[in-house]
């Protein structure tokens, strides 16, 4: 007889990166999180931004993230993705 929270044991692994010159700064941070019992089920999440300066007080935010579920539940997307924009503003 096998434990079923055996069979749902998750690992994990991030990886970050900043590089910033003096106007911007690029930022790239990966999650991956297989099942320990089968690598081919996996949730990856990866978020890449950059951030300009406009103004000393002024950035302009700009983020991409997908989502990734190899094996979703019937019905649903494996990809998910969101691409967002704003303003920064430093007090």
């Amino acid at each position: 007889m096998s434990c079923p929270a055996v069979h749902n044991l998750l690992g994990s692994m991030r990886l970050t990166s900043t590089w910033s010159p003096f106007i911007f700064t690029l930022q790239h941070t990966t999650f991956y999180q297989p099942l320990w019992d089968d690598v081919a089920s996996y949730l990856l999440r990866s978020d890449t931004g950059v951030k300009i300066l406009l103004t000393e007080r002024l950035a302009l935010s700009v983020d991409y993230q997908l989502t990734r579920d190899a094996r979703p539940p019937q019905g649903v997307e494996p990809n998910d993705r969101l691409f967002k924009t704003g303003l920064i503003i430093a007090f």
